[in-house]
């Protein structure tokens, strides 16, 4: 073979060699290195998202503009609790795991939140759910006891 054609194919195979380690290279860094999420926000059963001045009626599965810096989701049988639902953002995140942090609105009134986001409380009262990600993203939303009077107005704290 001629030494030209020799010097061009040991060439064009160091090239390749050099890609070829960037690419895996790059591909390893990705998956060794720690993706953290980028944002974390509450949703409705369906994966309507739920952002601040939103009223959601779970009984009715409707959502309303409300004048609240606040999310607040109208819970039709406190007494039976209620299961959150909510989105991570970034999704190749590393770690989704996530945290929770119950407040009542009467300090006498016991609640929990369990790993996969089902609220238990004993009374009908209103409930502050804060979720965090390991690396500090947050949301919070306010859980209220469906109204039953007839007048349509949701209880704030």
């Amino acid at each position: 073979m001629n030494k030209k054609v020799m010097i061009l194919i040991v060439v064009i195979e160091c090239v390749l060699s050099i890609l070829l380690i960037a690419v895996i290279g790059k591909a390893i860094e990705t998956y060794f290195n720690e993706v953290e999420a980028q944002d974390i926000y509450f949703t409705t059963a369906d994966g309507v998202r739920l952002n601040p001045g939103m009223l959601y009626k779970e009984r009715e599965g409707t959502t309303s503009e409300i004048d609240s810096d606040q999310i607040v989701i109208e819970v039709s049988r406190p007494d039976k609790g209620y299961q959150l639902h909510w989105v991570v953002i970034a999704e190749n995140t590393s770690d989704r795991t996530v945290t929770f942090t119950a407040r009542s609105q009467d300090p006498d009134v016991e609640v929990t939140v369990d790993e996969s986001g089902f609220v238990h409380f004993d009374d009908a009262v209103n409930v502050t759910i804060i979720i965090s990600t390991k690396n500090g993203r947050t949301a919070s939303v306010l859980l209220v006891p469906r109204q039953k009077e007839k007048s349509g107005t949701v209880a704030l704290e």
